[in-house]
């Protein structure tokens, strides 16, 4: 006759998984008083892309300044492309380098 208790079986160990490294903090928001201001002054506003922003080197008025003036070709390859993979969409994208080919 067989056990009527139920026997739980245990899959054998198997190797522990990697864990990837944390990324690096970004630059604290309440010091990047100039990129703030731009976002925020964007209709509608793009403040809550900062984080992505910075992540990508952005962090004040000169780097502001820089994307500006590189050329649309190899912006949209060095600085675009990443940015939208990061979450930024395509308008969000198009309204933060109207608003900083306007300052």
């Amino acid at each position: 006759m067989s056990d009527a208790t139920s026997h739980t079986k245990v899959a054998p160990a198997s190797a522990p998984v990697p864990v990837p490294a944390p990324a690096p903090a970004p630059v604290s928001h309440g010091t990047n008083h100039q990129l703030e201001s731009v976002l925020s002054s964007c209709q509608p506003s793009l403040l809550h892309l900062l984080p992505i922003l910075e992540e990508l080197g952005v962090r004040g008025t000169e780097h502001m300044t820089a994307l500006v003036r590189m050329r649309e070709e190899t912006r949209d390859r060095e600085v675009k492309e990443e940015a939208l993979r990061k979450g930024i969409t395509v308008i969000e994208w198009a309204i933060f380098i109207d608003r900083l080919q306007s300052l």
